[in-house]
């Protein structure tokens, strides 16, 4: 839903800017959904956004948000965490309160529990997790087999209390069910020990190596998933390419022997994964649109520039798989570090969108067989990236692609880069060639435009599902049009295809890539600071006004490079703030951690587009004086010593702005700002 969403209220809930709805308890989502049902208006829940869109939301929908349900609360005796439905499993990259926002990994890890698996990414919500039935790659550890009980409010406001062992057949219908049976409002894991995870990650020939993706045996892709804790493959089909990149990895307990190192996806510069990423996605931009402009060019000239470039293409694809096999990357870590192995990508570099295709694991050489045909005999089939091969156990849930037998899933990658649409012809090809295994596809990522012939037929228990949703959902409350044409709900028409889904990352004013972090900041950098700038002024405004004078930006509009400031929160709200300066020359990301109204803000600074510092935070006092106060404020900086960037270079520089950004506040109350400038 967009800006300019209704104002009317549902159940005491009045909707956001955006016209979303935050419920806070259970009771709030009961209301909510008799109230929308007595209005006859369809309800869906946002999660983390990582899905298809059309498979959770459409036009007219009323759209939840459950970030206000994200209580946490263990129960040492049964070894049982209850978390709250909004709640998300790990740190969003794209979220600009970082490590401010509670999740559920990170508190469990520091109370050494632990769950069994965990997805590629951990950004999603608890329950979007668990309704689109994501999972890790491994044949052993599936998180969904931790839920030991979830509470939902069905489409009539009541509440069903569920838990293993008395209400399974209603457990397993309702766990992957896209929310189509009513809102989960909380989780109850069974937790485990807390458990480190080590491995290998090593560049492979795709055939007659230690591992062949077409064989069978102990050579053959399947044996290699089934005797791993936890592994994927990655795997580069062009032509002149043909390699893998393979990750596997085990549990190991305090005792091991492993080097303590982290797995890094790319290499890193500076410290950050994001130079390498940004030139990685600039190179496949490149190669996106160098295609798309051989279309141009008619028949006799693409058939000449197409012999020049396919020699080059495959020696840039290579350059995404330049790796020893006798010299592997060797990691280890905790498991809620290592298991998400794609949590440090950040995906406004390297836009990409799915199908995950799902067919029997006892297949896999024979599957893998039919693909590398395909590509033989079409290259534009291979794609413009990797293909992802991982595995996924038998699953008790009736909608999970998994049910009944474990699986080989073969996660297809689209850059969006590109303007086509991969369901009109790419993503055909691969469905159509892996056609007789009756594959299965992830929920939440991308159907073919007439979603029912990737289900008819493919589910056993589709038939009792549709009967139990329609008694917990009698008025079709939380049924999308999408996924009544899925299920090929009685009634349902067939509809347009749904619009690909954008890149997460929101639009918002141009500013720098803020690509490097710092270390958070509090009162004792001031003691351990390389440099403090500081300034002092008498401001003729209580210590208040003057503070929010400082952040509105027209005191310091006309400072040397200013640009914006960008709010991610109420603007002006200084308490928990999170606040992006943008210069000419720069850009800082600012998070309020000590804020006490009229008397003093400290801001940490927390990531910046240039690799200025490894530490640097604000620290503002204002001391009321007759006719206003003493605004007295400080700059702390521990320089970085890896750059080049010199401290003495630097200083003069940035103690310029500073005074006059300060310099303006006071001309600002002093009436005196055009005589400043």
């Amino acid at each position: 839903m967009t800006r300019g969403g209704s104002e009317r209220s549902f159940g005491g809930l009045t909707p956001d800017s955006y016209g979303w709805l935050h419920p806070r308890t259970e009771g709030d989502v009961q209301r909510l959904v008799v109230a929308a049902r007595a209005a006859r208006r369809r309800v869906r829940v946002r999660g983390a956004h990582h899905s298809v869109p059309a498979t959770i939301a459409g036009d007219g929908d009323l759209i939840v948000s459950l970030d206000g349900l994200r209580h946490l609360r263990y129960d040492e005796a049964t070894r049982e965490v209850v978390a709250g439905a909004g709640l998300r499993l790990g740190l969003d990259p794209l979220d600009p309160r970082g490590g401010t926002v509670p999740t559920l990994c990170a508190w469990m890890h520091a109370r050494g529990l632990a769950l069994p698996n965990l997805g590629g990414i951990t950004h999603q919500t608890v329950a979007g997790f668990l309704a689109t039935g994501s999972a890790g790659g491994s044949t052993r550890y599936d998180a969904a087999t931790a839920v030991v009980a979830l509470r939902l409010v069905d489409g009539t406001g009541a509440v069903h209390a569920l838990r293993r062992g008395t209400d399974d057949d209603t457990l397993d219908a309702v766990l992957v069910s896209l929310g189509s049976c009513g809102i989960v409002t909380e989780v109850t894991f069974r937790a485990e020990p807390a458990y480190d995870v080590a491995g290998t990650e090593t560049v492979l020939p795709d055939r007659g190596g230690t591992l062949d993706l077409f064989t069978e045996g102990e050579t053959g892709l399947q044996a290699f998933l089934e005797r791993t804790d936890y592994a994927r493959v990655l795997w580069w089909p062009q032509r002149g390419v043909q390699r893998i990149v393979a990750w596997a990895a085990h549990r190991v307990d305090g005792t091991g022997t492993e080097p303590v190192k982290a797995y890094d996806p790319m290499p890193r510069v500076f410290g950050s994964l994001q130079p390498a990423q940004i030139a990685a996605g600039g190179v496949l931009w490149l190669l996106v649109h160098w295609r798309s402009i051989r279309r141009l060019v008619g028949d006799r000239v693409t058939a000449a520039l197409e012999r020049a470039a396919l020699p080059l293409e495959g020696i840039i694809y290579r350059a995404f798989v330049d790796g020893d096999a006798a010299r592997p990357q060797r990691f280890r870590g905790a498991w809620c570090d290592i298991l998400p192995q794609d949590q440090q990508m950040d995906e406004r570099w390297m836009p990409t969108t799915f199908t995950e295709i799902f067919v029997p694991l006892a297949r896999a050489g024979e599957a893998m067989r039919r693909l590398d045909a395909l590509v033989e005999a079409e290259p534009a089939a291979a794609g413009q990236f990797a293909i992802e091969l991982y595995a996924a156990p038998a699953s008790r849930a009736w909608l999970h692609p998994s049910y009944g037998a474990a699986s080989l899933r073969v996660n297809v990658f689209w850059l969006m880069h590109a303007a086509d649409d991969p369901r009109d012809a790419f993503l055909p090809r691969l469905w159509n060639a892996l056609a007789d295994f009756s594959p299965r596809l992830h929920w939440g990522k991308l159907y073919p435009h007439e979603p029912a012939t990737m289900v008819r037929g493919r589910y056993p228990r589709l038939a009792e599902f549709t009967a139990l949703r329609d008694r917990m959902d009698p008025d079709r409350l939380f049924l999308t049009e999408w996924l009544a044409s899925a299920l090929a709900v009685p009634g349902s028409a067939s509809r347009p295809p749904a619009p690909l889904p954008r890149n997460r990352m929101p639009t918002s004013h141009l500013q720098w890539p803020m690509l490097f972090a710092l270390a958070p900041s509090d009162d004792s950098l001031l003691g351990e600071a390389d440099h403090i700038y500081e300034f002092e002024r008498t401001i003729k405004a209580p210590g208040e006004e003057a503070l929010a004078a400082m952040f509105d930006g027209l005191p310091v509009s006309a400072a040397p490079g200013f640009v914006r400031f960008g709010w991610h929160g109420p603007v002006g709200e200084l308490a928990d703030a999170v606040i992006d300066e943008t210069f000419t020359f720069m850009s800082l990301r600012m998070r309020s951690v000590a804020y006490e109204p009229g008397r003093r803000l400290v801001l940490s600074i927390d990531r910046c587009s240039q690799p200025l510092a490894r530490q640097m935070a604000q620290f503002i006092d204002m001391t009321p004086v007759e006719g206003g106060c003493r605004f007295r404020w400080r700059i702390a900086v521990r320089y970085r010593r890896d750059t080049g960037f010199a401290s003495p270079l630097v200083v003069p520089l940035f103690r310029r702005l500073f005074e006059a950004t300060i310099n303006r506040l006071q001309a600002r109350f002093a009436g005196s700002q055009g005589a400043a400038r």
